[in-house]
This record gives C-alpha cells, structure tokens and sequence, in this order.
C-alpha cells in the first residue's frame, strides 16, 4: 500500500459513513410514508405490514453497520494522524493534514496557505515521500 492509498483511506470510509446515512435516511422516509397509508386504512393487509418490517429491519441492520463504520473511521483517522505526525516538514504535514484529515480541497488548501494549487500539490508530493509506513 501506497502512503497515499493509506492517507485516502479516511476519506473513502468518510463516504461509506455518509452513503450509508443518506440510505438511512431515505428507508426511514419510506417507512413514514408506509406507517401513515397503514394508519388510515382500517384494516391494513398484511403486505403492507410486512413491507414497513423489512424496511425496518434494513434499516436497523444499516443502523448497526453505521455504528460499526464510524468506529473503524475514528480507528483509522488516529492511525492516518500517527502517520501524519511521521512528516518533519510542517508544511508538508500540514498539506497532509488538510488533505487527508480534513478532506478539503486543492483549491481550498492553496487559498488558506496563500499558494497556488501546483505548489500545494507539489508540497503533498513531498510529504507523501516523506511519510513512514
């Protein structure tokens, strides 16, 4: 593995945090929209019960797995500042630190550090040598 492919893997789990949560999301609308057709029928038929239980329980299970997925994401955003604190160039660890712990932006990182985004990139280039494994 990479030093950058290690350094990505916070913002690839950040994403898997957040795709997850959006599904959440929505099934949980789905479910409000099911639960209130149910509770003006009289008599709701029974498929209608069973669908609001499979989208709850996909929703539980999802649920289970977010919380899961965030204590793998703090695990792994510890791990990428250990890696981080390895670079002696503050520049550069600060570049990695934007990037990989922040998620921010070419474009942002060189505004905030009064650069241009080939000289930030330039500096990453640099600390990603840097960095020990």
């Amino acid at each position: 593995m990479t030093a950058k492919e290690f350094l990505a893997r916070g913002y690839e789990k950040d994403r898997e945090i957040r795709i997850k949560n959006t599904r959440i999301i929505r099934l949980k609308a789905i479910a409000s929209m099911a639960k209130s057709t149910i509770s003006e029928i009289p008599k709701p038929n029974s498929s209608d019960l069973h669908r609001m239980e499979t989208i709850m329980a996909e929703v539980i299970d999802l649920e289970k797995e977010l919380s899961e997925d965030i204590v793998e994401f703090t695990n792994v955003i510890k791990e990428i500042q250990r890696v981080i604190k390895t670079v002696q160039n503050t520049k550069e660890a600060l570049v990695l630190e934007m990037r990989y712990l922040a998620f921010m932006k070419w474009e942002d990182i060189a505004k905030e550090l009064n650069m241009g985004v080939r000289n930030a990139l330039l500096i990453h280039s640099k600390g990603l040598k840097h960095v020990k494994l």
